[in-house]
């Protein structure tokens, strides 16, 4: 019998959404609940009591979502995450989970939109993962679901996860945004770079902007890119502006 027979979600957004899919879609056997700030209490005990619990929450919300599940998290519980952060999470989970709980972070680095534009495909898609503690040795079983879907599992550390995403993904959303409050039309004569950046700006703008904030927030590195952006727009204004 396999040692994980139930799942419970807290979060019924879209990432709560795309994880459940995700796990019906495996053939795992698995008990699959969910449960959001609108449901019951009596609704969170059955959800938070179960073998793992994913946090499929905004940032901003995390830790309170952790401090609320706490009381009904079962000894051996795998708890994972699934912020676009990783420092913070990890700090988080390390200071209030028992140490009878187990933790794995992830970052699944695909959303609606991409997987709108895969038509429902996960294949070729990027989980990145680091196991903080798995004592009960339940990551390794969880994890076969997103390989099952074709998703490339990365093992990478907190800190350069943070890193890097501060440097591609924060900056990617601050140009979409960027660019939704300029003049940026699309014409009948758009060159096949102009349509790329089109698309570019539609995927990332589907995200709420509340991520962008908690991304410059929750990201210890995020601000250092923030002032870099800003002094590159600053550079090359400058030097169109040259007499």
């Amino acid at each position: 019998m396999n040692s994980i027979q139930t799942i419970g979600i807290i979060g019924k957004g879209s990432m709560g959404k795309i994880m459940k899919g995700i796990i019906n879609n495996s053939g795992k056997k698995w008990n699959v609940r969910m449960w959001s700030h609108t449901d019951s209490r009596n609704v969170l005990k059955k959800v938070a009591s179960s073998n793992v619990v994913i946090l499929a929450v905004p940032i901003r919300s995390f830790e309170e979502a952790v401090s609320t599940s706490i009381p009904y998290l079962q000894k051996g519980a795998l708890i994972v995450d699934v912020c676009s952060v990783k420092v913070y999470p990890k700090k988080i989970l390390q200071k209030k989970l028992p140490k009878t709980c187990d933790i794995l972070l992830t970052h699944p680095m695909f959303g609606p939109a991409t997987l709108k534009a895969q038509k429902g495909s996960y294949t070729d898609l990027t989980l990145v993962a680091e196991e903080v503690r798995d004592t009960h040795n339940r990551i390794s079983e969880f994890l076969q679901i997103f390989s099952l879907a074709g998703i490339r599992i990365v093992e990478m550390d907190a800190k350069t996860h943070d890193t890097l995403t501060a440097q591609f993904q924060f900056t990617a959303h601050i140009l979409a945004h960027t660019l939704s409050q300029v003049p940026f039309p699309k014409t009948d004569i758009d060159t096949v770079s102009v349509s790329h950046i089109h698309e570019f700006r539609k995927r990332i703008q589907t995200e709420h902007f509340d991520l962008v904030e908690d991304m410059h927030v929750y990201n210890p590195y995020a601000k250092k890119q923030l002032v870099s952006i800003q002094k590159s727009f600053a550079t090359v204004i400058s030097t169109i502006q040259k007499p």
